[in-house]
């Protein structure tokens, strides 16, 4: 049987105008049966990063069996190194904020890796114009 693997891609925008943001994120599942999940919200902006925290979190919610092989991909290089220290229990964050804790946690659940992401293949660009779209709604 062939086991199943998760990619997570999610990317984040602030807008300019508004201090709300937009966040998109897209789980594709492969292995006997593979699928493709996306999620989108919108949020107050305090950083890009927060956002992306939260699509991360939320796809990583989705994920309801423990201990699911992951990698996760962002195109905050940054982040990279945060999300490899929440899943390894050592954070940089403030333990404070409740959405850091929220997204450690489950990265904690699973056996995560962190990918390097490449906007050029296609789930950069799919990511970014549901991004795009989402921002034009936003106004």
């Amino acid at each position: 049987m062939i086991e199943n693997f998760f990619s997570i891609y999610a990317i984040a925008k602030c807008s300019s105008s508004l201090d709300r943001g937009v966040w998109v994120a897209t789980t594709v599942a492969s292995g006997k049966k593979p699928y493709t999940v996306d999620f989108d919200g919108m949020a107050t902006c305090s950083t890009e990063r927060s956002l992306v925290a939260q699509a991360f979190a939320k796809a990583l919610d989705d994920l309801e069996i423990d201990g699911r092989k992951v990698i996760i991909y962002t195109d905050d290089p940054g982040l990279e190194v945060i999300l490899a220290q929440g899943a390894s229990g050592q954070t940089s964050i403030a333990a404070g904020s409740t959405g850091w804790k929220h997204l450690f946690r489950q990265l904690q659940r699973h056996d995560i890796l962190v990918g390097q992401w490449d906007s050029g293949i296609w789930a950069a660009r799919y990511l970014q114009g549901r991004l795009d779209a989402l921002l034009a709604d936003l106004g």
